[in-house]
């Protein structure tokens, strides 16, 4: 159950990236959904000895997880400077680049074969 709502989560975030590439919070929530994939893998390489369900998994995820490590994790988002003639303190803060179309179509590839596995099973 988990996995399929991941799984779901990754290919919703991925369809509304690719339709509003500026919307940063997409971008963040893709980044922050890779972390989950170790946890995952770790939860079905318990079984894979006996189970070729859990084998079939661990390798979809396996291959997903090749493409979410090519996606640059967020850097240091906000500076501050002072301006003592003014009294001022400014905060600057960056924005993460959107994921360019090409990781987020190869992601997609990756992420399709588990999604109709799991429909299937």
């Amino acid at each position: 159950m988990i996995l399929g709502g991941w799984v779901e989560s990754v290919h919703l975030s991925l369809h509304l990236q690719e339709k509003s590439p500026s919307k940063q919070g997409i971008t963040d929530l893709i980044r922050l959904q890779k972390s989950l994939v170790p946890l995952m893998k770790k939860m079905y390489a318990i079984d894979t000895a006996r189970n070729s369900e859990s084998q079939i998994i661990f390798a979809h995820l396996t291959n997903i997880e090749t493409v979410l490590r090519k996606i640059p994790e967020s850097p240091n988002r906000g500076a501050a400077s002072t301006d003592p003639e003014k009294g001022l303190i400014r905060l600057e803060f960056q924005k993460d680049s959107p994921l360019p179309p090409d990781l987020i179509r190869e992601l997609r590839e990756k992420v399709y074969p588990l999604r109709q596995y799991l429909i299937s099973v």
